[in-house]
């Protein structure tokens, strides 16, 4: 604890992840004040003392508390979402349990009664408790309920009804029908042994556990409905009907009474009978059982009494001769240790590939072949074999599970044994495999990889020659990783125990050889293996081990994340001490994983890809897993099955339907490309982000109250012809679709929301007003071929992507494309038919050329001094020879970085940065570094001949200054070239007109490029920047304050302060307001300065990204145009205008309903908002309203927290508003006068003062008040129309709950109550 309050009070290297575990001690709560606010998972297990516990308050999801004293009202965190306190045995009373939560109370044994649990708890573990349950004590919304403990008698209507998962293992009470809940799947009824009588059980139990049953069962007692049941002590005669016929997993392990064809229900899949030994004859058993035990089995098998579908086979008191074909062929593990008799080759199957049998001498005998099935030892070395001196690693081999089953060896007259591993027909050597694997396989693999070295060192086994070829992969037959063990290690030829190691190590493979080894200094060991382990990883990414750093050691590949490069840096240390060894790799993987942002193909320890998996879904199967991907899954999904948590979900072959809620509300990207079934309001849950169909192809009128994600791919199959025109109109921004167009595009297919419209297979022409003014990226087919009808397309896209197939030249297309198109794709390149005039040459002076320097004196000709850059001065210069590090360079520009200012700066900050970018035609051409004789450093990069500077253009201009159609088009190129730097992964960090140069590329096209990067940084996840960098008049207030917020965003913030350059402002002298932020020219149009100052935000969230900043300088109107031009259309419905400038009279079209103006706050002229205005929204608004400022048509009317109703509200007086919603927050009692007596549904959200009588209009029927209302007895003076009453209360105690309940008694009209949003009775 002492060491994390250092590095907090050091502000840096230190950073609260969101899942936090403290393991013992005392937890002082005052020092996490600031720490904690983003922390969603506390961990406080170990911790016996709380001390000013309101510090966590609304800021945790999960906690883990390990906490005995009594709970007071407001210790525990009022929205947690999973509350364990499982050590917790105080009595509880109402109000001291968070709102929504699921509950683990494991020790809890005081008696409950009525009231004391939320209304909302779905998740309730009482482990430990026995007291006695009345009616209406459990919450009516539990699902999952465990009561292992409780053996209480049981009424009908004690158990809440919704309860679908429910442990009642220590129960042995008698059951009556209607006891347990009718909508119950999985029971558990251990220790239950009363007599079930047929309904006893509800019908829809799917899993049921009665362990401990033995009384008689007959037909109709167990529901029809059951998959799994376990039966393990029964022992009672069985009779056709008795188990259910669709049953699929019985355990009747104690069963000895003879069963006859039919007895067994033919669907059975998983059978256990490990006590039966009574005669099995053809017929018996089911004829779908794949997995059989019948462990005590001794009587003559024939062939044709096992089915043929058996895969899993338990024989282990078999000893009777076993005659060719009685075990199926289908079978692949069989286990057989009591059989003793004689084996001839057609004994086993061919597919056994897991035997176990007895070390009885008949198995053994000269030829040594019929030890193992006949495919294992043929002659064509069908088996794989490796030879060693040491026969006690062959014992250890034999026990590992990561190697290859072991099958023999033979002793040769070397004294060498040759050792016999089993034949697998799917495993591929991993080097065959490299180029098939995606990021995400790479990953998983490497995590197995390191997993089964893991297991190898436990072993006590060093295997000296990890290297790909070595490792086996089992692959199916369509080349898809097997779910488990599918990872093998081989190669054990120079392979050594830890306790006989030595230094004397010859011919492991040289590339993957740790230094140690190469050096025979004796520090041979585990850590040997760790060093391999890396060079593998390396091979895996596709590095090359032949290119190595001045130290030797591999270089690992830059398009690597994080967790990966160093896991591989972790594992490539000269110094075999300062590696970690295979078991610290393991747990680094494995928890860095989780803090790494939520991305399938970083997180294999979380990532389950279950390729063949098509079972029922136990509950609890998928806990904690965040990536599940099921390609074979085809089984209906219940609720309880797929636990909250998951947020990538991919299900392949699923095609059943999905109802409200069975998906948790977890998930953020949800694939489902079998599924064709109708859609329902909840089906998918609202944290769906990326919805991805292919096959899909249904919509009704029951689905337009759907909420769809923002990113929507219905694949090839849908109709949108059909059915797009239902399609909901709000969330959608990018809307993907691939269905083959019979007609041209009609806009009313397209939900209004989106933006990104992606018509991969559309290739019809463009009609007028068929694209809606919404989209500002459209891509079309593959052969589109109308290309004079893209002059239809509408102003709002700048984006474009379409292919063609015939022989119609590119540039010929010229003519075709839109001016109001700045990003154009064909045929998958980027193309670019605009032209720029040329730049004016770019002349520098002569002066203090630097001629007296030896390092320049050999090899170099100076011309001139560019200037200065960050710790050093640039120079123009031409090599004498014409090459630099084996190019051929005319001239180049040359930084000298002196000695006392490169022990400022580290060697990898420019140098590494210019190496990144050497492909990037956004910076200088990198050509490499070098040192002189007084260890100055070079570092050398292109010139271009004629290029300039902004601010050299700045100074050339009338006034200093460009025009606003300039920095317009500059300032796209610039923002565009910056967006291409930010995807390498480098921040520059001190962005300005310096050091922005304009050139000219071979197509004489204007191409943007930075220089200077001596202050950048690579971009790395979760990490935070606090150096104190840039230039002062450029930087950002999160750099000068160093508080870890520096980023991407702060280059944004440079470029905001770099327009002000262009428009004429001299930064260094210029005014700023308290937060550091620099003033913006007065001359500029109110659109320009709103550019600026959303680049110049104090808060980095708010700032423009470069994405957006794009867009907007793209749209921007510079000739006075009205910023409204483009909702004009008659066709747009629905309006969010994020503007702050005066609307004017007719420049909103007159069919929009739906009008948001979140930021606007200028006056409202009569007339000027659309006649057909329904729905009317404001946030920032606080201006007066003249009496017809709000249209007459509007019905809904949202004012904001920020309107002063008090003030500006008297002319709010329309008979047409039904329902309004204002923020303010009132000083005095409403008055009547205020509010439009047509008012029925009023939310006064912050009112939180007395109410007077007549105050409240009487028609309204719905009042909302504030969250901390306490004038309580006012509420009489509520009109006798108010059916429906909201309020908050902040310190809600019995006392003043009931208080309230009396007063709305009084009130027979109202019929809806709630309290802090829950319902009151």
């Amino acid at each position: 604890m002492q060491k994390i309050k250092e590095g907090y009070r050091r502000r840096h290297d230190y950073i609260i992840p969101k899942f936090i575990s403290f393991q013992s001690g005392y937890l002082d709560f005052s020092f996490y004040q600031v720490s904690l606010k983003n922390v969603k998972y506390l961990d406080l297990s170990s911790y016996y003392q709380l001390h000013a516990p309101r510090r966590f308050r609304k800021i945790v999801e999960y906690l883990n508390l390990s906490y005995g004293q009594l709970l007071t009202l407001g210790t525990l965190p009022k929205y947690v979402m999973s509350l364990d306190l499982s050590s917790y045995n105080q009595l509880f009373t109402p109000g001291r349990l968070p709102i929504r939560v699921s509950l683990d109370l494991s020790s809890y044994n005081q008696l409950f009664t009525p009231g004391r649990l939320p209304d909302t708890v779905d998740y309730l573990k009482l482990s430990s408790y026995n007291q006695l349950f009345t009616p209406g004590t459990l919450p009516n919304h539990m699902v999952y309920l465990n009561l292992s403990s409780y053996n209480q008698p049981l009424t009908p209507g004690t158990l809440p009804n919704k309860v679908k998962y429910l442990v009642l293992s220590s129960y042995n009470q008698l059951l009556t029908p209607g006891t347990l809940p009718n909508n119950v799947k999985y029971v558990d009824l251990s220790s239950y042994n009363k007599l079930l009588t047929p309904e006893t059980l509800p019908n829809k139990v799917k899993y049921l556990v009665l362990s401990s049953y033995d009384q008689l069962l007959t037909p109709g007692t167990l529901p029809n409905n059951v998959k799994c049941v376990d039966l393990s002590s029964y022992d009672k005669l069985l009779t056709p009907g008795t188990l259910p016929n669709n049953v699929k997993y019985v355990d009747l392990s104690s069963y000895n009474k003879l069963l006859t064809p039919r007895t067994l229900p033919n669907n059975v899949e998983c059978l256990v009978l490990s006590s039966y030994n009574q005669l099995l004859t053809p017929g018996i058993l089911p004829n779908y059982v794949k997995y059989l035990d019948i462990s005590s089995y001794n009587q003559l098998l024939t062939p044709g009494t096992l089915s043929n579908n058996v895969e899993y086979l338990d024989l282990s008191s078999y000893n009777q001769v076993l005659a060719p074909k009685t075990i199926p062929n289908n079978v692949k593990c069989l286990d057989c240790p009591s059989y003793k008799q004689s084996l001839i080759s057609e004994t086993f199957p061919n597919r056994v590939g897991d035997l176990e049998l007895s070390d009885h001498p008949k198995h053994v005998n000269d030829n040594w072949e019929i030890i193992k099935p006949q495919k294992n030892i043929s002659e064509n070395k069908v088996y794989y074999t490796t030879k060693h001196k040491n026969a006690k690693i062959i014992d250890v081999l034999n026990i590992c599970k990561c190697s290859l089953k072991l099958y023999g060896y033979v002793k040769d007259r070397n004294n060498e044994f040759n050792i016999y591993f089993e034949y697998i027909d799917k495993a591929i050597p991993l080097s065959r495999l490299l180029e098939k694997l995606n990021k995400k396989e790479q990953f998983i693999v490497a995590t197995e990889i390191i997993k089964s070295i893991k297991s190898i060192h436990e072993m006590g086994i060093i295997h000296f020659d990890i290297k790909c070829q070595n490792i086996l992969i089992l692959y199916d037959e369509n080349e898809k990783m097997l779910p488990t063990d599918f990872i093998k290690i081989i190669g054990f030829d120079h392979s050594t125990l830890d306790s006989e190691v030595n230094s004397n190590i010859i011919g492991v493979t040289e590339t993957h050889m740790a230094p140690e080894i190469k050096l025979k200094n004796g520090k041979l060991g585990y850590k040997s293996d760790i060093w391999s382990l890396g060079c593998t990883l390396i091979e895996i990414v596709g590095g090359n081990l032949k290119l190595l750093d001045i130290n030797g050691i591999p270089l690992i590949p830059d398009h690597l994340s994080n967790l990966f490069k160093n896991t591989i840096q972790h594992c490539l240390q000269i110094n075999p001490n300062a590696r970690f060894n295979a078991n610290e790799l393991y747990n680094y993987v494995i928890k860095d994983s989780i803090m790494e942002p939520i991305e399938p193909i970083y997180l294999p320890n979380q990532c389950t890809n279950l390729p063949l998996f098509n079972e029922v879904i136990v509950p609890s199967g998928f806990f904690g897993i965040k990536y599940l991907e099921l390609q074979a899954y085809n089984q209906p999904i219940d609720s309880i099955f797929i636990f909250n948590g998951v947020e990538y979900l991919i299900l392949q072959s699923f095609n059943h339907p999905l109802g409200p809620g069975i998906l948790p509300e977890s998930i953020k990207y949800l694939k489902l490309p079998s599924f064709n079934h109708p859609l329902k309001e909840g089906s998918i849950p609202r944290s769906v982000i990326h919805l991805v169909f292919n096959k899909f192809n249904q919509f009704s009128l029951d689905e337009i109250n759907l909420i769809l994600p923002k990113f929507l791919d219905f694949g090839d199959a849908f109709d949108i012809e059909k059915y797009g025109i239902l399609i909901p109109e709000d969330s959608i921004l990018t809307l993907r679709t691939g269905f083959t167009f019979n007609q041209p595009i009609n806009q009313r297919y397209i939900p209004s929301s989106v933006t990104d419209l992606q018509l991969y297979n559309y290739n019809l022409k463009i009609l007028p007003h068929s694209i809606p003014r919404s989209i500002i990226m459209l891509t079309l087919g593959s052969n589109f071929t109308h290309f004079e009808s893209l002059s239809n397309l509408p102003s709002s896209i700048i984006n474009l992507t379409f292919g063609f197939k015939n022989n119609f030249k590119i540039a010929e297309l010229k003519k075709y494309i839109p001016s109001h198109i700045t990003s154009i794709n064909i045929n998958g390149k980027i193309v670019n038919f605009k032209k720029s005039s040329p730049l004016n040459t770019f002349n520098q002076s002569t002066d203090n050329i630097l001629n007296n320097n030896e390092h320049f004196k050999e090899d170099w000709e100076i011309i001139s001094t560019l200037g200065s850059g960050n710790f050093g001065k640039v120079f123009k210069a031409r090599k004498i020879n014409g090459i630099i590090n084996g190019s051929k360079v005319s001239l180049c520009a040359i930084k000298k970085i002196e000695k006392k200012d490169k022990l400022k700066i580290k060697l990898s900050t420019e140098v590494e940065i210019l190496n990144k970018l050497k492909d990037n035609e956004h910076s200088m051409k990198y050509y490499g570094y070098g040192y002189d004789e007084d260890d100055n450093l070079f570092i050398y990069t292109e010139y271009i001949e004629g290029s300039t500077s902004i601010s050299d253009l700045i100074k050339k201009k009338p006034n200093n200054r460009f025009e606003e159609e300039e920095i317009k088009s500059l300032m796209i190129k610039i923002v565009k070239a910056l967006s291409k730097i930010h995807e390498s992964g480098v921040i520059h960090r001190d962005i300005k007109s310096d050091h922005i140069i304009l050139a000219q590329d071979k197509n004489n096209e204007t191409i943007v490029k930075f220089i200077d990067f001596g202050l950048s940084k690579q971009i790395e996840k979760n990490s935070k920047y606090y150096s104190f960098v840039g230039t002062d008049s450029h930087m950002a207030p999160e750099v000068k304050l160093q508080n870890g917020k520096a980023g991407s965003k702060s280059d944004i913030f440079c470029i905001g302060c770099t327009m002000i350059e262009m428009a004429g402002l001299n930064l260094c002298h210029s005014e700023r307001d308290d937060k550091g932020i620099p003033s913006i020219p007065t001359h500029l149009s109110n659109s320009f300065k709103n550019i600026i100052q959303n680049c110049l935000k104090f808060d980095t969230n708010a700032r423009h990204s470069v994405e957006s900043l794009i867009i907007t300088l793209s749209n921007i109107q510079i000739e006075g145009d009205s910023v409204f031009e483009k909702y004009l259309s008659p066709n747009l419905k629905k309006l969010e205008l994020k503007t702050n400038e005066p609307i004017l009279l007719g420049s909103i079209g007159n069919e929009i309903n739906y009008l948001s103006l979140p930021i606007y706050n200028q006056m409202i002229t009569p007339g000027a908002l659309p006649p057909s205005v329904q729905y009317l929204l404001f946030n920032k608004l606080n201006q007066y309203l003249e009496c017809d400022s709000i249209p007459e048509s509007v019905k809904y009317l949202d004012l904001g927290n920020e309107f002063d109703i008090e003030k500006n509200g008297i002319n709010l007086s329309n008979e047409s508003i039904l329902v309004l919603r204002c923020g303010f927050n009132f000083t005095q009692p409403v008055s009547q006068r205020l509010l439009p007596y047509s008012v029925t549904d009023l939310q006064l959200y912050n009112y939180n003062i007395n109410l007077k009588r007549n105050s409240i209009p009487t028609l309204v029927t719905s009042l909302t008040l504030g969250s901390n209302f306490t004038n309580i007895e006012s509420l009489s003076f509520l009109p006798e129309n108010v059916n429906s009453l909201a309020i908050g209360i902040k310190d809600e105690d019995e006392k003043l709950t009931k208080e309230i309940e009396k007063i709305i008694q009084t009130k027979k009209s109202i019929t809806s109550f709630k309290i802090n949003g829950i319902q009151r009775n």
